[in-house]
């Protein structure tokens, strides 16, 4: 009584982040296969670029930290916690309209999970904490689709020689989908399982 027996110590040290403001984002989560026996959960944030300014007004890029903490959903037990520090995908938008997206990712097996996800800005302390059930599919089973990850070409100007050329544009995923008129979006997603038929290339036919 009165006393807290730790059974597995984190290796890594203790550390803690404060919030003093909320953050406001948009929030949607991706599944890729890894391999039979394990799903990658790809998290992407899109926060408003207005919360993180510099001592100039400008744009400061944040330094966000995702830690998760995941338990079974059926069984109630503990599962793991990750934490890691979220990257900015395709790079930072140079529009102060557009907000910025980040992502960061963690590796479960197959399963359905509840999921409390914490993200802290270390420079600002803005921050939030939200939990979401989470199912993992098992991708290692028959012809199977990874999430369909749907974004926007950036707004900046293309480089000289390549208007119209997006063959090599970099997918920036949006977790709200919604488009304005005249936007040119991409879609991006994994096949797994494919029969090959004989050669290298997969026996598959994809229509839009």
């Amino acid at each position: 009584k009165g006393r807290l027996r730790m059974t597995e110590f984190p290796v890594a040290g203790v550390q803690a982040d404060f919030l003093t403001a909320p953050l406001e984002h948009r929030f949607r989560c991706d599944f890729y296969k890894v391999n039979k026996k394990s799903t990658r959960v790809v998290v992407t944030l899109a926060v408003p670029k207005d919360q993180f300014r510099g001592a100039g007004g400008g744009f400061q890029a944040p330094d966000m930290t995702l830690s998760v903490a995941v338990d079974d959903a059926r069984k109630g037990k503990p599962v793991g916690n990750f934490s890691e520090s979220m990257q900015i995908a395709g790079g930072a938008s140079l529009l102060m309209d557009r907000p910025v997206v980040l992502q960061g990712s963690f590796t479960i097996e197959p399963g359905t999970y509840k999921a409390v996800f914490t993200i802290v800005d270390r420079k600002s302390h803005r921050g939030v904490s939200r939990t979401e059930t989470i199912e993992a599919p098992d991708f290692g089973r028959g012809l199977a689709l990874s999430s369909i990850a749907v974004g926007r070409v950036r707004e900046e100007p293309p480089a000289a020689g390549n208007a119209g050329d997006f063959g090599s544009a970099t997918l920036i995923p949006e977790p709200d989908t919604i488009f304005r008129p005249g936007e040119t979006i991409l879609f991006a997603y994994e096949v797994y399982n494919a029969s090959h038929g004989g050669s290298t290339k997969p026996d598959l036919d994809v229509q839009y």
